[in-house]
Parts: structure tokens; sequence; C-alpha cells
């Protein structure tokens, strides 16, 4: 991968990080029907939550005018966004080819740490992690 451009590394990365991000998605949804005790304490969705921010910011009458269809579309496009970003900047700054199941858990550790120990409990859409008790 070394003699990549940096744009086809981030793109390649930005593939990998789709694909991560699908299948923690249907992990996830698998899980929380599953096993619904699992489920982080999530307050509001994240996605659900940044467009209701940036629709705060447009005049009144424009947000009046926004479909739900485009806000649930919106909310489901920053999550792929979130995994698309981590991938893609992962595939630009690690030029260099390693193991992809090394580098693929910590890289899926520090998008973990990232939300769930960062900007989750910062927005105050759920307790930092080392806060919430196990059922």
């Amino acid at each position: 991968m070394s003699d990549m451009t940096i744009s086809t590394r981030a793109a390649l990365g930005a593939a990998g990080g789709l694909v991560g991000t699908f299948a923690l998605q249907a992990l996830m949804t698998a899980t929380g029907k599953a096993m619904p005790q699992t489920t982080p304490p999530i307050r509001e969705d994240p996605g659900e939550f940044m467009v209701e921010r940036a629709e705060s910011l447009l005049p009144k009458s424009a947000r009046e005018n926004v479909p739900q269809t485009v806000e649930t579309a919106a909310a489901g496009a920053l999550a792929l966004g979130y995994g698309l970003t981590f991938g893609s900047l992962y595939g630009a700054l690690r030029p260099r080819g390693g193991d992809a199941l090394t580098d693929g858990a910590v890289l899926g550790a520090a998008c973990w740490a990232a939300g769930y120990a960062g900007w989750l409990p910062a927005l105050g859409l759920m307790p930092p992690v080392w806060r919430q008790r196990a059922p």
C-alpha cells in the first residue's frame, strides 16, 4: 500500500470504514434484539441529535419545511460518515501495509473510544462508560 497515492489510500480506507460500519450496525442490531439489556444507555440517537442541532440553525420557516424522510436519511448518513471518516483518515495516515486484523482492532477501539468515552458523554447523550452499571 506504500506506493499508492494518499487519495487512493484514503478512498480504500473509507471503503473499509463503510464495510466496518455496516458490519457493526448489523451486529449491534442483532445483539440489541437478542440481548436488549446489553444496549448502551444512549438518551438520544446521535444522528438525530446532530440533525436537530443543524436544523436549529435554520430560520423557523425553513426548519418547518424539512421533510421527515430527509431528517431520517441525514441522521443515517451521519452514522455512515463517522465510519467513513475514521477509515479514510486511517488509510491516509498509514501508508505502509500491516496486519489487517490488528489494524482493524486498533482502529475499532479508537473509533469506539472517540464516541463512547468522548463526544457522546461530552454532549450528554449517554453517561461515560466508567459510570455505567451492568444490568
